[in-house]
């Protein structure tokens, strides 16, 4: 089964419970990266920027938006995840004019930046 409870899907598929944020009607907002920055990313996300990042030409937006930067959604990755695709759509991503770049648990390394999950959204928490 799948069902959607206050912006949160929940399935159900061979004993497996999945939950994540929808995309919704707001999306995750789209900002640029820039060094020395550190925010918080839609809630959920921290995000710290080195001085090494460089000036320009860097994003961090909902996957579903990296997905029109170049990302096949059918990756070997995605695949591999286990996870449906609709739920990496609200999930965080980084990327360029060129290609994407990171998005946790999928593809690419943390370099210039890092993103973490804030403790109160971990699977820890939960219980």
């Amino acid at each position: 089964f799948r069902r959607t409870l206050n912006g949160t899907i929940v399935s159900h598929h061979a004993q497996i419970l999945h939950l994540w944020r929808e995309l919704g009607r707001q999306p995750p907002v789209t900002r640029p990266l820039r060094p020395n920055l550190s925010f918080v990313w839609d809630g959920r996300f921290k995000v710290l920027c080195e001085k090494g990042l460089p000036e320009h030409g860097y994003w961090i937006g909902p996957h579903a938006l990296a997905l029109h930067s170049g990302l096949d959604p059918t990756c070997a990755a995605l695949r591999a995840s286990g996870w449906p695709k609709a739920a990496f759509a609200a999930s965080p991503a980084i990327w360029t004019q060129d290609a994407p770049v990171f998005s946790p648990g999928l593809y690419g390394q943390q370099a210039d930046f890092s993103l973490s999950m804030l403790p109160r959204f971990t699977s820890d928490s939960l219980f």
